[in-house]
């Protein structure tokens, strides 16, 4: 597993709206990647989540640009709400390795 990759993507776009005003880009970038996450979390097998894992990293590069701006866009808020969505991404992929 690539765990690493998911700590990576949401580092660097921890966000989440939290009552804040949310930029657009904040707001963009938190639905994508709780699509990720749900798609994640939803998988059977290992092959699954590898294919979300692959998918999040080309979104990751292709978007490296506009993921920079996000250092200035989110709030404190909104990144420990990013966190804790990695957290749960990390979790759902961590027992579907513990029953393989």
């Amino acid at each position: 597993m690539r765990s690493s990759l998911f700590i990576l993507v949401f580092g660097l776009s921890s966000l989440a709206a939290c009552g804040d005003k949310v930029d657009p880009l904040v707001k963009e970038v938190l639905g994508k990647l709780t699509a990720f996450r749900d798609e994640g979390c939803a998988c059977t097998d290992v092959e699954c989540v590898t294919k979300v894992q692959n998918q999040v990293g080309s979104w990751m590069l292709n978007e490296r640009e506009r993921l920079a701006q996000l250092d200035k866009k989110a709030t404190p808020k909104q990144n420990q709400a990013g966190q804790k969505l990695s957290a749960e991404l990390n979790a759902c992929a961590q027992k579907l390795l513990k029953t393989k």
